[in-house]
């Protein structure tokens, strides 16, 4: 809902400082289908990817970030291939949906 948008846009601001980051994530994720029912799609993509960057880990290991937050992970990356799709980034799509099929 809109009050989750706000969170997001606000605490954002801050990620960096931000403890639990997977509860932004979180957050981010609820910002983002917001933006989606209302047809912002492209806002929706930057909170999707927002939250994919939050749960990296400081490692930067890819594998890490789909073990430890698998259920999450995977929801920020279907939606976020469905944005990209929306927003014709067909490129970006196909790229995206690999990095899905392959967990």
């Amino acid at each position: 809902d809109a009050s989750m948008y706000q969170a997001a846009l606000h605490l954002n601001l801050v990620s960096e400082s931000v403890k639990d980051r997977v509860e932004l994530a979180k957050i981010n994720l609820g910002a983002a289908k917001y933006c989606a029912y209302r047809s912002a799609f492209s806002d929706s993509a930057v909170f999707l990817r927002k939250g994919l960057k939050l749960i990296e880990t400081k490692s930067k290991k890819e594998d890490e970030k789909w073990a430890k937050n698998f259920d999450l992970a995977m929801e920020l990356t279907e939606s976020l291939a469905k944005m990209e799709f929306i927003l014709g980034k067909l490129d970006a799509c196909k790229a995206t949906n690999r990095e899905v099929l392959f967990r």
